[in-house]
């Protein structure tokens, strides 16, 4: 069972995949902007990305729907991952309690 460091490296890795692939980039200023743009299909244009953790991030239009496809399925991942890891926790935390208790009573 992977620690929460070890899912939390995970998502991130994850994330950055999903930016490279969908042409994520972030600028704070029009030199940033232009540093760091990607390349544009004929006829398409940047979109500005909103939400926590994503300020000044543009990528090509046509890669939004899968951008938003990737993030919510990342994070149902993690959702999910975290969950299982502190159901995991609180079941071994409560064996060691019980096997401290049974030890207690047995003298």
């Amino acid at each position: 069972m992977k620690s929460i460091p070890e899912l939390k490296k995970e998502k991130y890795d994850k994330l950055s995949e999903l930016f490279e692939k969908v042409g994520l980039f972030f600028a704070l200023s029009s030199e940033q902007f232009a540093k760091n743009k990607t390349f544009l299909k004929e006829g398409d244009k940047y979109v500005l990305v909103g939400g926590i953790g994503y300020a000044g991030g543009y990528l090509p239009k046509s890669n939004s729907k899968e951008f938003r496809k990737g993030i919510k399925e990342i994070n149902k991942w993690y959702k999910n991952a975290s969950k299982e890891r502190k159901e995991f926790s609180l079941k071994a935390i409560e064996l060691k309690r019980k096997k401290h208790f049974s030890k207690m009573t047995n003298y």
